[in-house]
């Protein structure tokens, strides 16, 4: 049985400092945060930690071998595999395999985040078990340890020289022009690709052991030929299916990579804004777009990666609604983001109606909607609105 626990917590470094310092320290970093004694890293580059939970109103700790894998960049995150075991047998503490992430939420605001799962250890008591004492060892230890956590690459990042931000100048400041999320930002650059010769069962244990749905296919002179996909290789798996479908015949009986694909790959580019690539996945009905330049393959974008445009953090939301509605002349109206929800208070200003500022609003990644009960209008405001 496993279970999926989540904690995140902000960190005010600026981003790229943050994510070296935690590259670099990672150990140090986690025995900060866990209040455990260093230890030395085995031959596997594995080390000992010592967590703590509070579960029932009793404190409990256990030493677990923590085990990090290579950190990756995934669009704007860095993300790295992380996982730790009990050194001690029926320890209270569970087993924990997932991710460790960094994700820069402005110029001098990152977020760090754990994710992941525990494997329940006892068996058919474990549902038991879990409701009980695991899970809430599992939440509290999570949360504690990504609290210290953030506070402890704060306290490193400051005593960081090798990434110190510029300082600041004395010229006034003024709202930049609100960016929209591009693919460039969003995308798996570098992604695996097929050559089409390539036999279908080792393309398909790739894209398992790679845990991704799906891969550019491309030829010898690195033309793009089409992608292969997981749903492309499900219709091979449908026994019986197609007879009469020429395109689900010919994945059917497709031995390599070349014949099971999907022809042509649609495309975008790097400077694409991810909402103009949300629309050609919807208008194709397709999960991904393969993101070319000067003809290159240079990454990959997919449905899960366009939903980041939709999880946006509200600082940057707040950011981009506050210079949009200066780019509208409503300097008197105020904005507070929560969750999405772009709340205004203040004073309308005349010449615009309050569904034209929802509409500028609304186009900004992130925005799920504007609340307009904060804000007074003008008599001219109100005359312009009807």
């Amino acid at each position: 049985m496993r279970r999926w626990i989540y904690a995140t917590e902000p960190v005010q470094a600026v981003p790229a400092t943050a994510e070296a310092v935690l590259r670099a320290q990672l150990p140090e970093l986690l025995a900060h945060a866990a209040d455990s004694p260093p230890s030395e890293r085995a031959p596997d580059s594995s080390f000992t930690l010592t967590l703590s939970a509070s579960v029932l109103g009793l404190s409990a700790s256990a030493p677990v071998r923590v085990t990090a894998g290579v950190a990756r960049r995934d669009g704007p995150r860095m993300v790295l595999p992380l996982r730790w075991k009990p050194l001690n047998t029926g320890a209270l503490l569970p087993s924990f395999d997932g991710t460790l992430e960094l994700e820069a939420q402005a110029n001098d605001r990152a977020r760090v985040s754990l994710v992941g799962a525990y494997r329940v250890p006892l068996g058919s008591l474990g549902r038991l078990a879990d409701a009980t004492v695991l899970g809430s060892a599992a939440d509290d230890t999570i949360g504690r340890l990504v609290r210290a956590l953030a506070a402890a690459i704060e306290e490193h990042a400051a005593q960081d020289p090798r990434l110190v931000p510029e300082p600041a100048t004395d010229a006034p400041a003024s709202p930049e022009t609100p960016q929209p999320l591009r693919v460039r930002e969003v995308m798996t650059p570098d992604p695996i690709v097929f050559d089409p010769a390539l036999p279908v069962r080792s393309a398909a244990l790739v894209l398992s052991s790679r845990r991704v749905s799906g891969a550019p296919v491309v030829d010898a002179d690195g033309a793009l030929i089409g992608v292969l996909s997981e749903g492309d290789l499900v219709q091979k798996a449908a026994a019986g299916a197609g007879h009469h479908d020429p395109e689900r015949q010919r994945r059917r009986t497709a031995r390599t990579v070349g014949e099971a694909c999907s022809r042509p790959a649609q495309v975008t580019v790097p400077e694409a804004t991810v909402g103009e690539a949300a629309l050609l996945m919807v208008d194709a009905d397709i999960a991904r777009l393969v993101v070319v330049d000067a003809a290159a393959v240079v990454g990959i974008v997919s449905r899960h990666d366009v939903l980041r445009a939709l999880l946006r953090a509200d600082a940057a939301i707040q950011e981009a609604a506050s210079a949009r509605l200066a780019e509208l002349g409503q300097t008197d109206l105020t904005v507070h983001a929560a969750w999405g929800l772009v709340h205004l208070a203040g004073t309308l200003a005349p010449g615009i109606t309050p569904d034209e500022i929802e509409e500028a609003l609304i186009d900004l990644d992130g925005v799920m909607a504007v609340d307009f009960a904060g804000v007074q209008r003008t008599d001219a405001a109100q005359t312009t609105a009807t």
